[in-house]
């Protein structure tokens, strides 16, 4: 009834141009002391304005970052967990995060991944995977123009690129590479390809 969010994961054919439930949990079991451990009943906490990423060629698991809790009530908490699906055993598995919200990103050193080192609490985020590694890009409420990189062999983050603090963004020139060259900061639920 109405806008309820619900932890369903749909799969959708081109071939058949249908849908299909391939993960329904009924009832949601969000248990953050089980880091990475895939399982048949958890899932990640309903949310919304997550980042997420699209299964890549050789890989059959998708990724999910942050994004807005889906309780009811007078605040929206922000998230700042990474999850992952595996769409062969049809299961979640917690990578990074608590249930905490209010989590403050801790930068760290540029370019050195640490157990102390994570994006904090964010939505809206632009998030990507590569070679072993997730990058997580902008989102707000404070998220900052930056990029930040977890390794999903080690389990550290990275702060690898921009500013430690939400700023504005500064265009460039067209065409030029720089490190002064900052976008503007995405705060829209996006993949990408």
């Amino acid at each position: 009834p109405g806008d309820i969010i619900q932890n369903v994961v749909w799969q959708y054919s081109h071939t058949l141009n249908q849908w299909r439930v391939v993960f329904n949990p009924g009832v949601a079991v969000t248990d953050y002391s089980l880091i990475g451990v895939y399982d048949s009943v958890l899932t990640p906490a309903s949310r919304t304005q997550f980042g997420m990423t699209k299964p890549v060629v050789g890989n059959t698991n998708f990724y999910i970052f942050g994004g807005i809790t889906a309780y009811v009530g007078p605040t929206q908490d922000f998230l700042s967990d990474l999850w992952t699906f595996d769409m062969i055993l049809l299961q979640w598995k917690l990578l990074f995060g608590t249930s905490t919200t209010g989590v403050a990103a801790v930068f760290g050193t540029k370019g050195v991944a640490d157990a102390s080192t994570h994006p904090g609490e964010r939505a809206g985020v632009c998030i990507w995977e590569h070679s072993d590694y997730v990058y997580v890009y902008g989102g707000g409420p404070a998220g900052g123009n930056n990029i930040m990189r977890f390794d999903l062999n080690s389990g550290l983050w990275m702060w690898l690129w921009g500013i430690s603090t939400a700023g504005s963004s500064v265009p460039g020139v067209n065409g030029y590479y720089s490190d002064l060259n900052m976008p503007v900061v995405p705060f829209l639920q996006s993949v990408v390809k």
